[in-house]
């Protein structure tokens, strides 16, 4: 049960679109997470909207909450009448990303269906619909975890990125790699064993890297994010986690479509706490 907005139906509900115009509905997710297990607290709050209230209390229709995840096949679906769940998941159990739906569903079969939040194309003509049992009367909540990213994921570009030798045995120049869960910096074979040889290991050199090829290979990735968040990359997943828990170093940049390379040169930057003032640094440092 996948609820957005790019989904159609054959009758008016609440929570998509504007076919049911009233107040949104007030719902609260608290994470109660643990070492062990992911823990959910979801308590709708008000659903503001009688009619379909009226259902839920004649038990014609009931709160759902759907758990899913792709990963491990995972599939849930719990009932409450009053809107209030806690989920809990074993971490063992699920990987990658976790889906959660919430939504109203009708209990049985109900007849000529109307409500007097329908949108005015709906209500001044009058029109009524025959509901089926299980089918979608209000979309209450979306969200899903991502269930491989830590909080030293977030902190770490190597959990993001990584130097590997060139797959093209003449290859000359560096290229970018960014198809895998991992951004790939793709050195020529005699580069590679150079920085595999010892500059890799030494950490007087990192900042330069870091403001060199890992600072180029960050920017050129930032600048195709949303095209390899849509396909869950797991590195795209990353820097989404990184955005949405530390808004406020992100809030000056529009991340919800393609991003310029400006501003992806920008945020490569913040990712990297300053690589240039690192560099100067730790230049300073060696010649002294």
């Amino acid at each position: 049960m996948k609820l957005n907005d790019n989904i159609m139906f054959p009758y008016p509900v609440k929570g998509i679109a504007d076919n049911v115009i009233s107040p949104p509905i007030e719902v609260e997710i608290t994470d109660e997470s643990t070492v062990s297990e992911y823990i959910f607290r979801i308590n709708v709050i008000s659903l503001n909207d009688e009619d379909i209230q009226k259902l839920i209390d004649e038990d014609k229709a009931v709160y759902a909450c759907e758990i899913s995840c792709s990963y491990t096949m995972l599939l849930r679906s719990v009932l409450n009448k009053q809107g209030n769940f806690r989920i809990r998941l074993p971490r063992k159990r699920v990987g990658k990303r976790i889906d959660f739906t919430i939504a109203v569903l009708a209990k049985e079969q109900i007849d000529n269906y109307t409500n007097k939040n329908f949108h005015p194309d709906f209500l001044n003509q009058g029109f009524v619909f025959n509901i089926n049992p299980g089918e979608v009367l209000a979309k209450v909540s979306t969200f899903h975890v991502d269930a491989d990213i830590t909080y030293e994921k977030l902190k770490a570009i190597e959990s993001i990125l990584v130097v590997r030798k060139h797959f093209a045995q003449e290859a000359k120049f560096l290229d970018i790699n960014c198809d895998g869960d991992k951004i790939e910096v793709l050195l020529p074979e005699s580069l590679y064993e150079q920085f595999k040889g010892g500059l890799a290991y030494d950490r007087r050199f990192s900042s330069s890297f870091h403001a060199s090829f890992v600072l180029q290979a960050l920017t050129i990735a930032i600048t195709h994010y949303q095209h390899y968040l849509n396909l869950e990359k797991l590195w795209a997943r990353v820097l989404q986690a990184r955005f949405s828990t530390q808004p406020d170093l992100f809030s000056e940049f529009d991340l919800s479509g393609d991003i310029d390379i400006e501003d992806s040169f920008r945020i490569a930057q913040i990712i990297l706490d300053n690589p240039y003032d690192r560099m100067f640094n730790t230049l300073l440092t060696l010649d002294n």
